[in-house]
């Protein structure tokens, strides 16, 4: 972050060089440049060169990645057995500003990593020192396992691609492994000070009080001071500062010595705004600290108590902010920073930049943006969402279009809507307040909407854009729009009483307006500046609300890098009206192509389908299909290829196309289609699954929109990823494989693509499941096509490939002494979630051995069960899940699949935004890292096992089944539709009801029937006796309907 950057430079700059001399040299690690290997990941260039450095010979790193995302590196093997404590000491350069900077140590199996990483670092252009501490060094494998870190068989120096230029260098000089003294429990810290006699004795107790206090003497003026003594040299990250109520000092300076007597200024307070100061102070070390320039002249001012902070305290702000929001009332921070897990939602519409809101009514403005955070100024006091009831819900049940519901008592409510807006490349979103009057008299308070440098995105967020404090610098106010760091970024639709704003020294905005302390009346400009970056803002607006009335406050902000869009101030509540009806027509018109009508039983799983299309749709970045907006902000073939067939079964087919074309660009030379791509380019990480997802998302928009065209533009790159699949598969079908491994003979070869692998990569069937579906789709494209010669050999590949994997399945099976298909042939490990796509879209239930694939689901089912009765032990799951509601449909396990259905809908959270999370937790408040919120890779699970409760295609005998997951209970009364489905067989609509004559299906013209017919699965116990199609009678096959004819 640019905070922790900014807070932490200075005292890298000034003591690494002096406090690496006075440590031992444990092993000097730089060598000659001889010693090390350049290497870097495919497309990527990498060389090494030497260099004079001010301490010698050193070498220099050039890279050159392309087109391509990716890394290059440095390794030199070098046994190390490290000291119980250590830190690296280095001198770098470089020109490679923007990318990542990692320090990694490997063990001698290569397979446990350690690793430092600097995201977005800014390489210094003159030689600059580096200090690398021990404890910032952490395991890279599965966080479970955090091995401790005792020795290293190799030390690797990488660049990883981040947002800076295709070329660079990075040129290290020094680099050594210092040893640090391991220190005991440090002696208690002992004070004085400036007032003569004062603290002659006091020392901090180990609650951090001081006995006795220290006092300041007016009569000595302001250049007072007190000292601790820690008693030896240590480092620590900052300190709190207790002083007695109406007795601290408006300003003072903390300095640190090494001796007592040189001291150098590491932080300067201003303006410190209450008896309790947090003290943030990055990368300290010292014996001494004193607090200088205290300003207290004309009174005394009182120091009760002082904790010092651990090292990592100063270099985390989340850690700060969770301090403060420890000690402060519950209500002025959001949950996330008070140890509660916290929910939000995206607010978007799939072109520019999205913002987030929170369950309780923040909305982060944009990616890794400020939040603008409610709070009501009443009589009865600050209120805020810890005062509240909150209710969350989306306009007319499942548009995007996210409301926050508050109830206070019986007196007042605020609601809170969020419209996202998109026009000429500009992202904003229109925010309206409406607060309301529920009592029997007028109600005069005041709507604060505060600016804050807190992410909705909470700090257990960690990947891609890591969650919590985002930094404010500076902020401004001209009277129309709040500037946010230099840019225009909030716009007040009518004028507020007030704008007020504070430093971080000075107080938090909300502590303030509690206090009443920022209450002012002037609407004059105002811009205030903070060197901690945290300064903190908030609009004031009188309301007067009459009994049973309402009062709206509507704000528009730039979720973009530029200034907010302008917005008419004469008739502002009219515009913003005509923004909201705008909004509200143009998703209906998106999201009603396709519909279900349901008893009220079944509407969640309408509104929920509906809900997550929107999810897909909001997520894109372009025509990016994207399983996240915040941590997962990258396109991915497998989630993309899946989200391809949901948006093509609800009549999306321009989106699905649109991402089919963009990502057959990104394919590699060699016909290696890439993992995933964002941004920085193709991501060339070998995931052996990525191949086959990309033929069939080809393949799935041929077979729905008969595109020939389209798919002969298409062709070369499905033949080219067909052959390069070619050579992942002969290259397991050796000999040497047979005869050592026979389990994985003919297989793919290992890789990560499979989430539960990446520690370590696995022979894993999640492959080799979408590997056969790349050959059955690459044939059946050849065939299109007309490319006989590609036919033949591919054709021949499948057949061969899936006879070598179901023999593999049978062998890992009985080499593990399991009953069911395991995840990795390697492991014998029970992973359904993954199994499930053999089924869908694989299409393999009538090949794969039956036997194995009922235990794989029974077992599934008797574990899901125990979870959802309380039975069994759990923490959380993955609503990857959902994938089995489909599987058991397929399965003819209907009840099963309703139930498993139910307990999935019961863990959205919140349930009236219709979405989940990656990880749903038992406990809900339990803080984790859930992904993203809505994760549009699990809203396509969601549409597709959805979908087949009413209609989906069986592969074996090329037929349409109908109504396979739907309840007998649903046909009763009005019974069900199905509106505007799209098949491969054409559009579905049809009707099923119930009344005391007998049950009706009702099929509209439209769709094909296919080569197997259309099957009608009776949903009761036993079906009537009597059945007619188009006046002519027919049979029950087995509680099935034939139909071959409309």
């Amino acid at each position: 972050m640019a905070l922790r950057a900014a807070m932490g430079a200075a005292v890298l700059a000034c003591c690494a060089t002096a406090l690496a001399a006075e440590l031992p040299v444990a092993r000097e690690a730089l060598g000659s440049v001889s010693d090390w290997v350049a290497g870097a990941s495919e497309q990527v260039q990498a060389q090494l060169r030497p260099v004079d450095g001010p301490h010698g010979p050193g070498m220099c790193l050039d890279f050159d990645f392309g087109g391509a995302a990716g890394y290059a590196t440095v390794r030199r093997a070098l046994a190390l057995t490290l000291p119980p404590d250590f830190e690296f000491d280095l001198e770098l350069s470089g020109e490679a500003a923007g990318h990542d900077f990692q320090l990694k140590l490997l063990d001698a199996t290569g397979e446990n990593i350690w690793w430092y990483r600097r995201a977005e670092f800014d390489f210094p252009r003159t030689w600059q020192p580096l200090r690398i501490r021990k404890w910032q060094i952490k395991f890279a494998g599965d966080s479970k396992l955090d091995r401790p870190l005792r020795k290293a068989a190799a030390i690797e120096l990488a660049v990883a691609k981040g947002t800076g230029g295709a070329r660079g260098s990075v040129c290290v000089d020094r680099f050594d492994l210092l040893e640090r003294a391991v220190a005991g429990h440090p002696p208690p810290p002992r004070v004085t000070g400036s007032s003569p006699g004062a603290t002659a004795a006091s020392t901090l107790d180990a609650e951090g009080r001081l006995q006795p206090p220290w006092s300041s003497d007016p009569a000595q003026g302001p250049r007072q001071w007190v000292q601790i003594d820690l008693g030896w040299r240590r480092e620590f990250g900052g300190i709190v500062l207790q002083w007695t109520q109406d007795e601290y000092p408006s300003r003072y300076d903390v300095q640190l010595s090494d001796d007592g007597n040189d001291w150098r200024t590491v932080r300067e307070v201003v303006r410190a705004g209450g008896p309790e100061q947090v003290v943030p102070l990055p990368d300290a070390e010292a014996r001494y600290l004193r607090l200088g320039q205290v300003a207290g002249a004309a009174r005394t001012v009182r120091l009760i108590g002082l904790q010092i902070q651990d090292p990592q305290f100063g270099s985390d702000p989340n850690r700060v902010v969770e301090l403060l929001a420890a000690r402060s009332p519950r209500g002025r921070y959001p949950r996330s920073f008070c140890g509660e897990q916290t929910y939000w939602t995206v607010v978007g519409t799939g072109a520019g930049v999205p913002s987030l809101l929170s369950e309780d009514g923040a909305l982060q403005v944009g990616k890794n943006g400020y939040t603008i955070e409610p709070f009501l100024l009443a009589p009865e006091g600050l209120i805020g969402w810890a005062d509240v009831e909150v209710e969350q819900s989306l306009q007319d049940g499942y548009l995007p279009i996210p409301q926050v519901q508050w109830q206070f008592r019986d007196l007042m409510n605020l609601q809170v809507r969020a419209f996202p807006i998109s026009e000429a490349g500009r992202s904003s979103v229109l925010m309206r307040y409406t607060v309301g009057n529920r009592s029997a008299s007028t109600v005069k308070l005041k709507l604060a909407l505060a600016v804050r440098p807190l992410q909705v995105d909470p700090p257990t967020q960690f990947l891609n854009v890591p969650g919590g404090v985002h930094p404010i610098h500076d902020l401004g106010w001209d009277g129309d729009v709040v500037t946010v760091d230099a840019v225009p970024g909030l716009r007040a639709m009518r004028r507020p009483a007030a704008f007020v704003a504070s430093t971080f020294d000075a107080g938090s905005i909300v502590d303030r307006l509690a206090e009443r302390s920022e209450l002012k009346t002037e609407t004059k400009a105002r811009s205030l500046h903070d060197p901690a970056g945290l300064a903190s803002g908030a609009l004031l607006f009188d309301l007067a609300v009459a009994p049973g009335g309402e009062q709206t406050v509507d704000i528009v902000a730039s979720s973009g890098p530029g200034p907010v869009p302008p917005a008419p101030r004469s008739n502002a509540s009219d515009w913003s009206t005509r923004q909201q009806q705008a909004v509200v027509a143009s998703w209906r018109q998106e999201l009603g192509r396709v519909s279900l009508t349901l008893p009220p039983a079944g509407q969640p799983i309408a509104d929920t389908l509906r809900s997550a299309l929107a999810q897909i749709l909001v997520s894109r970045d372009g025509a990016r299909l994207q399983p996240g907006t915040h941590s997962y902000a990258r396109s991915w073939i497998r989630d993309g290829a899946m989200m391809v067939e949901a948006l093509l079964r609800m009549d999306h087919g321009r989106e699905a196309a649109d991402f089919v074309r963009w990502y057959a660009q990104q394919q590699f030379p060699g016909g290696k289609v890439p993992c995933c791509v964002d941004r920085r380019g193709p991501d060339p990480i070998p995931e052996n699954d990525s191949n086959g997802e990309f033929i069939f998302a080809v393949a799935e928009l041929y077979r729905y929109t008969n595109d020939r065209d389209e798919l002969l533009a298409l062709w070369p790159h499905v033949d080219a990823a067909a052959r390069y699949l070619e050579t992942l598969r002969q290259s397991e079908r050796t000999a040497a494989v047979r005869a050592d491994h026979p389990e994985r003979y003919g297989l793919l070869p290992a890789s990560i693509s499979h989430e539960g692998y990446w520690s370590k990569p696995m022979h894993s069937y999640w492959d080799d499941f979408w590997a056969l579906k790349g050959y059955k789709d690459a044939a059946f494209l050849a065939r299109v096509v007309g490319d006989e010669q590609a036919l033949a050999r591919l054709e021949g590949a499948r057949d061969e490939f899936r006879s070598d994997l179901i023999e593999s399945i049978r062998l890992a099976a009985g080499q593990h002494g399991i009953d069911f298909i395991p995840g990795a042939a390697e492991l014998g490990d029970f992973d359904p979630t993954s199994t499930t796509i053999a089924l869908a879209p694989v299409g393999e239930l009538a090949n794969l051995p039956r036997d194995l694939i009922e235990s794989t689901f029974e077992r599934y089912w008797r574990e899901a069960e125990e979870r959802r009765l309380g039975e069994r032990a759990w923490d959380d799951y993955t609503p990857y899940e959902l994938r089995a509601v489909g599987t058991f449909v397929r399965l003819g396990w209907r009840e099963r699949a309703l139930k498993l259905m139910r307990f999935f809908l019961a863990g959205r959270r919140p349930a009236g935004w219709n979405q989940w999370a990656e990880v749903v937790g038992r406990e809900a408040r339990k803080p984790r890292f859930v992904g993203d919120m809505p994760h549009a890779w699990i809203a396509s699970d969601f549409i597709r096992s959805a979908l087949d409760l009413f209609a989906y295609e069986r592969e074996s005998d090329r037929t349409l089944v109908l109504a396979a997951g739907i309840p007998a209970g649903w046909l009763d009364g009005a019974g069900i539709a199905v509106q505007g489905l799209r098949t491969t067989y054409g559009v579905l609509s049809y009707r099923i009801g119930r009344n005391s004559d007998g049950c009706t299906i009702s099929i509209d013209p439209g769709i094909r029937i296919p080569p197997g017919g259309i099957v009608f699965e009776w949903p009761g116990p036993e079906p009537p006796e009597s059945v007619w199609i188009n006046g002519r009678p027919a049979v029950w096959e087995g509680g099935a309907l034939m139909i071959r004819s409309l």
